[in-house]
């Protein structure tokens, strides 16, 4: 499976993605049995000649699998799912990839590897489009298999009803919390690094020393939005402890680096986070005291909101203040919405 898909990833990098067609799904099916086991009677990449029966649900005739294919390969590089427009261009494109699942799961061509066979194609579909990242075309694969429960039902619904649009829905919604995931995990790294970043370059402004290059480690490791007790700080990782354990605790006291305290701000658009100076005073438990900064941060990424006591009275880089607005994303309903609008027409191919 995996060599299958980096064979994809090439193809679409290279401008060269293969158009969907009967003999693509055979080629497919190959690639994901050779080297696997199967059954005597199954032949990678060949239509089977016997019936099958999956759960209550049974497949096509096996006299009908080629030409079922070819039609459904036709339907889905037709204009029913193509248009000008980008917002109904990206949902015609992730409905054709869960159609060409959900048809070639029904249809059940090949004695093995059909659900893989599926999963392949439906990778194929979103990697070409360009609609969606190539990192992020394997979500919809990732979703039925943590939710593999719900895919079955969702499946043996849709086939009793002969109405796809459950599982049209339900593919949706995987997607889209994916995508949300993944979008998280990029803003995350972009914060820590952005983070990162900017304390070098306010350290860098210091003369070269011990005691900076303790300050750094520390700010380095403190965590967000957590209060630290004073003692705790050289505990924070194992480089930082060894060096206050050279310095003393004398050192950790006079060195004001350790009075700063990162707060997230969950209520902005784009989590942003800046830093909050500590008051000198300790509350009952010996915890630094933090006195509240209320400036907000704006509807803006990545911008960072810094004040530290270690660059206090100085400018952020032009990095940090740089404004780039959020495209909002579309949320479940909008493009389940968007989706639905179309089913009409794409059923009636």
């Amino acid at each position: 499976m995996l060599e299958a898909l980096e064979q994809i990833d090439r193809q679409v990098t290279n401008g060269d993605a293969q158009v969907l067609s009967a003999d693509l799904f055979a080629e497919y099916n190959a690639a994901l049995l050779t080297g696997t086991n199967y059954a005597p009677e199954v032949k990678p990449g060949e239509l089977r000649e016997h019936s099958v029966v999956v759960g209550t649900y049974r497949g096509a005739p096996p006299e009908d699998c080629e030409y079922l294919l070819e039609q459904l390969a036709t339907w889905l590089e037709g204009d029913t799912f193509k248009s000008d427009d980008p917002d109904i261009q990206f949902a015609l494109t992730v409905a054709s990839a869960v159609y060409a699942h959900l048809y070639l799961a029904w249809i059940h061509p090949f004695g093995d590897g059909n659900g893989r066979t599926a999963r392949l194609v439906e990778y194929l579909i979103l990697a070409r489009s360009e609609a969606i990242p190539i990192p992020a075309a394997h979500l919809l694969s990732n979703h039925y298999h943590l939710t593999r429960d719900q895919y079955y039902r969702e499946l043996d619904r849709t086939s009793r009803s002969n109405n796809a649009t459950g599982f049209l829905q339900y593919a949706i919604q995987g997607l889209l919390d994916g995508l949300r995931e993944e979008i998280e995990t990029v803003r995350t790294e972009q914060l820590n690094v952005t983070w990162i970043n900017y304390v070098h370059e306010t350290m860098a402004q210091f003369p070269a020393s011990p005691a900076r290059d303790r300050q750094r480690a520390l700010v380095l490791a403190l965590p967000s939005n957590v209060t630290i007790p004073k003692k705790a700080l050289p505990g924070l990782n194992t480089d930082l402890a060894a060096a206050y354990a050279k310095a003393g605790d004398r050192e950790m006291v006079r060195q004001r680096a350790g009075r700063v305290r990162l707060i997230p701000l969950d209520d902005a658009s784009y989590p942003g986070y800046f830093t909050q100076p500590w008051s000198q005073k300790t509350d009952s438990d010996g915890a630094i005291g933090a006195k509240r900064w209320t400036r907000r941060a704006s509807r803006i990424a990545p911008q960072w909101h810094v004040r530290s006591v270690l660059g206090r009275g100085q400018k952020r880089p032009a990095h940090l203040r740089a404004r780039r607005r959020v495209r909002s994303q579309p949320g479940p309903r909008a493009l389940l919405y968007r989706v639905s609008a179309i089913l009409t027409t794409a059923t009636a191919g």
